[in-house]
């Protein structure tokens, strides 16, 4: 998901005031926007996702922050070449996963065979889907908390980084790194409900600490390899990249920008109006965030007992 090699880079590159670890409560009174398919898939894998829901909802009320769950719509066209692979690799790990549980019952292998076990969790995480079932019975837990959430059109993260680029939201919560693509000037990641800690990255300071302007460290990114151009064979990505603009950066005397650079003077990029193209896909201009309304309803307790008693939870 994102840009490969873009979390190592970006963390061997900066200062810590770019990074930072922070408790959950220096988020009172902020409004974020959050990618919900990430934590739905994350949640499914742990086998509670009613329960893990539960717990972020309840966490940002009690430090009074408001979220923006945001649904992801109808991926665009470019996309399906990554959608399919994806696909196949959940075919594969499921058809793995099937083998080897019927090894083990087969031949009476114990289930206390550690190696089989844990291979056997990995793939399972693997092949998840998320169901309609699924999200209609969160988007219940959310309406009974009285937060928003949204069902995009297309794919989430475009509009929690205008949410955020539009200074609605303080920040994204988030895994994926083309948020820092689209310009979403803060971003959220490894969100923990145990430790209620999240991880927050400042883009601002991270251009500042490698020295690349942002409309360079875009281009960068997106020729290295987006989910609408990834490289199956590893011919373009991040590190080979960096040694292109390097060169560029040395060599360019003129106004050329990156890629008309790298068009001239390389066999690196294959179709130049390809690429021209995904990089204005990653433009915000034309996403229009009137039609959401951001609601603070008071939580319908009832409703959430009535909601979480059949997941086990005990009220008192």
């Amino acid at each position: 998901m994102g840009i490969q090699y873009l979390n190592s880079f970006i963390k061997k590159s900066v200062t810590k005031e770019a990074i930072k670890k922070i408790k959950l409560n220096s988020l009172f009174g902020k409004i974020i926007v959050v990618d919900t398919s990430i934590y739905l898939y994350r949640f499914l894998a742990d086998e509670a996702l009613m329960e893990n829901m539960y717990i972020m909802l309840a966490l940002f009320r009690y430090y009074n922050i408001t979220p923006i769950f945001v649904f992801d719509g109808k991926a665009p066209i470019e996309k399906a070449k990554i959608l399919e692979k994806r696909n196949c690799d959940k075919i594969n790990a499921e058809k793995e996963y099937n083998l080897i549980k019927s090894n083990i019952e087969y031949f009476n292998i114990g289930e206390d065979n550690e190696e089989l076990v844990e291979r056997m969790q990995i793939l399972k995480k693997k092949f998840i889907r998320i169901k309609r079932d699924d999200i209609i019975k969160v988007q219940q837990l959310m309406d009974a908390f009285g937060v928003t959430y949204i069902e995009a059109d297309q794919e989430a993260d475009e509009i929690c980084a205008k949410f955020v680029i539009k200074k609605i939201a303080y920040a994204c919560l988030s895994e994926d790194m083309d948020l820092f693509v689209y310009g979403c000037s803060r971003v959220l990641r490894y969100l923990s409900l145990i430790n209620e800690t999240v991880v927050i990255y400042y883009l601002d300071q991270i251009l500042h600490d490698v020295n690349i302007p942002f409309k360079e460290f875009k281009e960068i990114c997106v020729i290295s390899g987006t989910d609408y151009n990834f490289s199956i064979d590893n011919r373009t990505n991040l590190y080979k990249t960096l040694k292109y603009y390097k060169l560029y950066k040395l060599n360019n005397d003129t106004n050329q920008d990156f890629y008309s650079w790298l068009d001239i003077n390389s066999d690196y990029v294959e179709n130049i109006f390809k690429l021209y193209n995904i990089y204005n896909m990653f433009i915000t201009d034309n996403i229009e965030l009137n039609r959401f309304k951001i609601k603070t309803k008071k939580p319908d307790q009832n409703r959430i007992k009535e909601l979480m008693e059949p997941e086990g939870f005990i009220f008192v």
